[in-house]
This record gives structure tokens, C-alpha cells and sequence, in this order.
């Protein structure tokens, strides 16, 4: 070990690690302990050489990792960088060392100062085998009752120390000790679990999901029944507060609809219309007198007017949670847009005043309204079809509008020259022309896009000469066949890899829609909805302003924000024991069979028949390896006795 953890100086591995001259629990006034300072190894300017320094530290790191330390007070400690161990594990050694420090209950979610956290750098392989290997234990034999499952998320669970103090105070007894005591060589030896109670803040456990849910290389993991496992327990902390906001979202869509179609339905369905009448005050100015509305009518008004408040007041909850990533997310905008709809639509004059205008506001609330509420649908987590569904609508959406955003010039180009070649107006002539939609160049640009879906009608083309009908069929060639085929074919395509790996995309969808509620009722803490960019203003006017008030502090205290973690509280040793072939699944008082879930039992049987199988065929491979060695060996030595005997034969013939 280090003489001292607080300057790199020749390793003597040898040492014991329960040498009085060196306490492995001290933290510098660097914030790193013995283990930062082992794998900062490339870091160090020693005089012996790269192969010399790379044994004596990996021989270190060794004697470390077997020694009886109680790892959890170390293993996940930030430097003065915000860096991990494991951190520096996955920049400068192997995977193989990565693992063994997952094993000694390294999270891998935990960000340094520069939003880095390790898990971007360790490698899918090797996070498929930690799962596959350390995080789901079974015992006994499948088939009987007493078969079990162990679930651990110690790769998942955040350090005690980053916890708020009613969370810390109910974590398990190995994780409780006092370390203020504790003095080493490198400096203080306490611990600031007793300092900054006020800024510590619970930060989502799905933030490492999050991650790999973004991660192409890293997705495919989220099938895993380790992670599927902890989302629906997630899920069930969690579910109350996204369905109620679905509730109420369905509420508000309801009552909006029935507002517009009992105010501007028209007479086809038996309503009658409000009266707007406007009158001369004595004052000269112009009064404006409601028209007599109908009891439901008002009541609908008054309970829309009510609902769109709440809505109001949710965006702006989370604007202040998500600054100006707000308005990224697309359903936000909807969203906002919705709300100046209907805030024109009761807001601008009487009921009955501005018609017009009053049904073009009602037909774009009713249209996001209800775009909104299928897409809130589409997203649910326990809805798995109709998330791939909807992941498929706004991918080839997306897909289309970039395509369009380079192509549309072509049909802008076919549009302006079709005026030029087809108008007919002239001056002086005051008669409404046979085709009207080539004389204005608006009409006319509007024309060649409905065209351009196939809407041609050939016969009311006004096409009076051979360049004109050429022309014409260049456009069809090109435009209606070429390019919308092309957007087809991309449709397709997106559509096909979606479905091939429709599984994959749903529990994407799901991580997401999770990890986004949580962060909001936690504040963002961990800047999951915020991103790693700057808030405007970027003196940091925002956070400190939000710091002062303890806006954090009031919204997870609001929303019940601790009442959704599991970790220290539901699942106080980050692991989950169930038995799958017994009717009381779960053992544990806090859950019941349904936060586990059956498809994801039926999911971890089949992996666990999997896993046994390939462990059986891979013994069976090494039987085969050594018998052909053993083979290999005997026809070695048989080969050897033929050859004595050939040698011995001659000697006996004479």
C-alpha cells in the first residue's frame, strides 16, 4: 500500500493493511482516499518504469480489494473533481478491475463536476455479465417451491452520505458508522455525513436508466430482469402521480370538448349559438353585453376556466424545474400552446363575440388537446404495444420533417413556376376565373403540395400547350413519384426497425417517462430535464435565487418527493428476494406480487433457464477441451513408447 495516501510515492504491497501507520478510511484534503490515489496510477511522474510502476500498483489494488474493509464507506467517495474510484477504474484499467469494484458496490450513475459518470465508459459486455453474474443470485432448484431469486441494485443505490437526513438515518447498520473519529496520515479522516444536511437533496435512482436508455450501446441492457425488475417497483412508487396527472388531463380535455360543441356546435346538433350585442354606454364607449348562456354552458366555463388555471400553474412548476429545456420537449409546447388557445378562447370578449376567430381557437384547442392526451396514453409505462406505436408515429415524423425541410424547395420551385406558366389574370378583367388556384401565388403554392400527396385532377389542370403538359409530367415524374415514394420507403424503413426491436423501444419509452416524472417531483436534482448546459441567466441568478428560497426543498416536500425512493426505505439492503413458485412471491412486508409483476418473473425464469444451460454446455466444452488434452497427452506418449520399442526391436533381432 501507499506509505502515505496523500503524495504518490513507492508502493509497498507487501504491507498489511491493518498497519496503524496507515488508515485506508482517511480522505486527503483532496478528497481522495487510498483507492483514488491507486487508480490514478498514469497520473503519477514516478522514475521507474511504465512496466515496473503498472505491477506495483496492480499488486496494490490487489491487496486492497482482498483485504476486510468495509467498502462502503470509500468505495463510492467524491475528489475535489467529483471523480470516483470507479471513475478513474474505467479510464485508465481493465474492465476486469471495473467489475471488481462493482462487486465492492461502486454506483455507477454518480456524476463528476463535468456531468461525466461511469457508466458511459464501461462496455455493454461487461455491464450484461455484472447483471447476468453478481446482481441476479438464485438458490435451489427451479422447479421447487423453494427456489429464489435475489435482485441487487447496489450498482443503483446512492451513497448514504448524499442523502437527505431522514433518509440517511434509516439506511442499514453497515452503512451507519460514525467516521468522525477516524484520523489517517493524509489528512482529516472525518466523513461530511454530518455537514451540508440542509443542501443535500434526494436525487433519482433511475438516473443511471436514463442513461443507458439513451445509449445505443447500451439499451438493449434495460430487457435485463435486474432492471425491468427495479422499474416496476419504481413504477409502483411512482404510478399515483402519473396517473392522476392523466386523470386530470383527461378531465380537462373532456369538459374543454364539451365546452366548444355545446357553445359552437351549431344548429345540426340542437345548440344555440351565444348572443354577442354591443351597445353605446353613457359614456360613449362601446359596452359589450353577454348573451344569455344556457346553465351547462356557464358551468362548463367556470370548471374549464378552473382546470386550465391548474394546467397553467403545472407548466410553470415545471418550467422552473426544467429552465429552458422546457421548451425542447414537444408535448410542452403543445401544451403551452393549448393554454393560450383557450385562454383567447374565454378570455377574449363574450362568448358569442368574434366568432370567427372563437372557432378557429376552438378547433386548435380541441386538436392539441386531444394530441396531447393520446400521446400522454401512448407513453404509459404499463402500456408496451402502445408505446412501439407511438414511438413509430414520431419517428417517421421526425423522419418526414427533415426530409421535408431540404426537399420542400423542389415543390417550391414546381409551385412558383406553375404561376408563372398557368395564371390567368389580366388587367382590366373583373371575372372570377375558371381555375383560381393558379392566379394567386398563395392558392397556388397550396395547390402543388396537394399535389404533390397525389390530389392532381388532370382534367381541371388549365393546360393549354405542349410545354405546359410536359412540364406537368416532369412534375409528376419527379414530385408525386420519385420523391413521395422515397418518403414512403423511409416511412418503412423507420417503421421496420422499430418493430425489430419493438421491446427494446418500449422499455426506452418507459425508463424515460419514469426517470422525467421522478425528476420532476424531485426537483430535477441531478439535472436529468435540465441538462448539463448553462440556465439562463448565467451569473446563476436562477439557482441561487431557487437556492435562497429552497424551491427544491418546497417541491419535494409538495409532492411527496421522498415517498417515491426505494432505496434505504422499501429496499433498506438494495436488494429484492422473491420466490417465484409460491404464492406469496415477494419476501418482503413493503411489496406484494403485483410491484413485481408476472411477465417479469416468466422473463427472469427463462434468463435463469438460459444462463443454466449455457453454463451446462460450457462444461460440457471444457469436459471435451480435456479429454482431447488428455488425448493429446496419450497419443504423445504412446507415440514416444512406439518409438523406444521400434529402437529396442533391432537390439533383441541381433
Amino acid at each position: 500500500l501507499l506509505k502515505t495516501n496523500t503524495e504518490p510515492r513507492k508502493l509497498e504491497p507487501t504491507k498489511p493493511v491493518g498497519q496503524k501507520r496507515l488508515n485506508v478510511y482517511s480522505i486527503d484534503n483532496q478528497g481522495m482516499s487510498v483507492l483514488h490515489n491507486v487508480l490514478r496510477k498514469p497520473l503519477y511522474s514516478l522514475d521507474e518504469s511504465d512496466e515496473e510502476r503498472d505491477e506495483d500498483y496492480a499488486e496494490c489494488l490487489k491487496t486492497l480489494i482482498e483485504s476486510k474493509i468495509n467498502w462502503t464507506r470509500i468505495i463510492n467517495k467524491q475528489d475535489e473533481h467529483g471523480n470516483t474510484a470507479l471513475h478513474y477504474a474505467v479510464q485508465f484499467w481493465s474492465q476486469e478491475t471495473v467489475t471488481d469494484l462493482l462487486l465492492l458496490g461502486a454506483n455507477i450513475g454518480l456524476k463528476n463536476h463535468h456531468g461525466e459518470a461511469p457508466i458511459s465508459r464501461i462496455l455493454p459486455k461487461t455491464m450484461e455479465d455484472y447483471l447476468n453474474t453478481h446482481c441476479m443470485k438464485t438458490k435451489g432448484n427451479p422447479t421447487n417451491d423453494e427456489f429464489k431469486i435475489i435482485f441487487k441494485y447496489d450498482f443503483l443505490a446512492p451513497p448514504r452520505e448524499n442523502l437527505p437526513q431522514e433518509l440517511r438515518s434509516v439506511a442499514p447498520m453497515a452503512e451507519k458508522i460514525d467516521l468522525n473519529g477516524e484520523e489517517g496520515l493524509g489528512g482529516s479522516g472525518g466523513s461530511d455525513d454530518q455537514t451540508g444536511d440542509d443542501e443535500k437533496f434526494v436525487n433519482p435512482e433511475t438516473e443511471v436508466l436514463w442513461y443507458m436508455a439513451r445509449s445505443k450501446e447500451h439499451r438493449h441492457l434495460l430487457k435485463h430482469p435486474v432492471i425491468t425488475s427495479f422499474m416496476r417497483l419504481k413504477w409502483g412508487r411512482i404510478s399515483a402521480h402519473y396517473n392522476s396527472n392523466i386523470l386530470f388531463y383527461t378531465i380537462l380535455v373532456i369538459c374543454l370538448t364539451s365546452y366548444i360543441f355545446c357553445t359552437y356546435g351549431g344548429a345540426s346538433i340542437g345548440v344555440r349559438m351565444p348572443n354577442c350585442t354591443i351597445e353605446n354606454s353613457t359614456g360613449g364607449e362601446a359596452a359589450i353585453e353577454l348573451g344569455q348562456m344556457t346553465v351547462y354552458q356557464t358551468g362548463l366555463w367556470w370548471a374549464l376556466l378552473v382546470l386550465i388555471i391548474l394546467l397553467s400553474l403545472r407548466e410553470l412548476f415545471q418550467f422552473l424545474v426544467s429552465g429552458l429545456k422546457y421548451f425542447i420537449s414537444i408535448e410542452n409546447l403543445i401544451e403551452l400552446a393549448l393554454i393560450i388557445s383557450v385562454a383567447l378562447l374565454q378570455g377574449y370578449g363574450a362568448p358569442g363575440c368574434h366568432l370567427d376567430m372563437k372557432r378557429q381557437l376552438s378547433a386548435t384547442a380541441l386538436m392539441l388537446s386531444w394530441i396531447e392526451l393520446i400521446t400522454m396514453f401512448g407513453r404509459h409505462p404499463m402500456m408496451a404495444d402502445y408505446n412501439t406505436y407511438l414511438t413509430m408515429l414520431y419517428r417517421v415524423l421526425q423522419t418526414f420533417l427533415k426530409f421535408l425541410a431540404w426537399y420542400s424547395f423542389f415543390i417550391m420551385g414546381f409551385a412558383l413556376s406553375f404561376y408563372i406558366l398557368l395564371h390567368k389574370d389580366e388587367p382590366g378583367v373583373t371575372e372570377e376565373s375558371e381555375y383560381p388556384f393558379f392566379d394567386d401565388i398563395g392558392l397556388c403554392i397550396v395547390k402543388t403540395f396537394s399535389m404533390f400527396v397525389g390530389e392532381l385532377e388532370f382534367s381541371d389542370l388549365p393546360l393549354g400547350s405542349t410545354f405546359s403538359y410536359v412540364f406537368f409530367l416532369i412534375f409528376v415524374f419527379l414530385i408525386v413519384v420519385v420523391l413521395m415514394n422515397l418518403l414512403n420507403g423511409l416511412a418503412v424503413s423507420d417503421t421496420g426497425l422499430i418493430r425489430e426491436e419493438a421491446e427494446i423501444y418500449a422499455h426506452v419509452c418507459r425508463v424515460e417517462v419514469i426517470s422525467a416524472a421522478e425528476a420532476t417531483i424531485l426537483g430535477d436534482p441531478a439535472r436529468i430535464l435540465t441538462g448539463p448546459g448553462k440556465i439562463i441567466p448565467t451569473c446563476g441568478l436562477r439557482r441561487k435565487l431557487g437556492s435562497a428560497l429552497r424551491l427544491r426543498y418546497v417541491f419535494q416536500r409538495l409532492l411527496g418527493g421522498t415517498g417515491i425512493m426505494l432505496f434505504y426505505t422499501v429496499l433498506p439492503n438494495k436488494r429484492l428476494e422473491i420466490t417465484p413458485n409460491k404464492r406469496n412471491i415477494v419476501c418482503s412486508p413493503c411489496l406484494s406480487n403485483e410491484d413485481v409483476g408476472s411477465d417479469i418473473i416468466r422473463s427472469c425464469k427463462n434468463l435463469v433457464y438460459s444462463l443454466t444451460q449455457q453454463e451446462a454446455e460450457q462444461n460440457v466444452e471444457n469436459q471435451i477441451q480435456l479429454i482431447r488434452k488428455k488425448q493429446a497427452s496419450m497419443e504423445k506418449k504412446l507415440d514416444a513408447i512406439l518409438e523406444k520399442m521400434e529402437k529396442l526391436s533391432p537390439n533383441r533381432l541381433r
